[in-house]
């Protein structure tokens, strides 16, 4: 996925709304409602007049409105991390070895310390700069074929769409529908079942620019 943001294939991606907007269990007990009743929309949300948060309304028929957060929302920056290295004689702030595209910051060659988790990348060492621009609750399967190619798939005449590793071998995928990779790459990452499960998600639609968080303008 490193390479689809860099290639600027990928601006989407899918996470799962926690907690599931499976909205008021005792409303449903009491006859109001049935889940099909509910409208879902994201949106602000005002405490005291001050504090500004956005997140998820659900309306009924009822005019019954409940809200939960979202984890980002449109404007919000964010930076990446990935796979990485640092030379063995180095400064605190570099120079960098990203594994994904084997690049390296200054492009210059260095005897390498162990591969490092993306979990552990400082913010300083990021190079992609992501912002939030457009944010939908969906179901999983209402996934379109565009959004399908949005978060990443790619397609290649040899082998249909899919996703594929640094080493250009292929990830996932191999389809001649972009929802089919995409599946794949869904399972491959949340484990046999998890398409099937349709969870609801925060789609997340942004804008990727090459350079570290601290150094994009605002």
């Amino acid at each position: 996925m490193i390479l689809a943001l860099l290639a600027g294939r990928k601006t989407q991606t899918r996470r799962i709304v926690k907690p599931p907007p499976e909205p008021w269990k005792d409303f449903f007990e009491e006859g109001g409602c049935q889940t099909t009743d509910w409208r879902f929309e994201t949106g602000m949300r005002t405490d005291d007049g001050i504090h500004h948060r956005f997140g998820l309304w659900m309306h009924s028929q009822f005019h019954e409105s409940r809200w939960q957060s979202l984890r980002f929302a449109p404007g919000d920056r964010l930076w990446v991390r990935e796979a990485w290295q640092m030379p063995i004689v180095a400064t605190k702030y570099g120079p960098v070895y990203y594994a994904a595209d084997q690049h390296f910051f200054m492009n210059q060659p260095f005897a390498l310390r162990t591969n490092r988790s993306p979990i552990h990348m400082p913010r300083w060492a990021s190079r992609i700069t992501l912002t939030v621009t457009d944010v939908r609750v969906q179901r999983l399967q209402e996934i379109s074929q565009d959004d399908a190619i949005a978060e990443g798939i790619e397609f290649r005449p040899d082998s249909g769409w899919a996703t594929w590793n640094s080493d250009g071998s292929m990830r996932c995928g191999g389809s001649p529908m972009p929802i089919d990779a995409y599946r794949c790459l869904w399972t491959n990452i949340n484990g046999t079942g998890a398409w099937d499960e349709n969870p609801w998600v925060a789609a997340y639609t942004f804008t990727v620019e090459r350079h570290n968080i601290d150094k994009v303008e605002a």
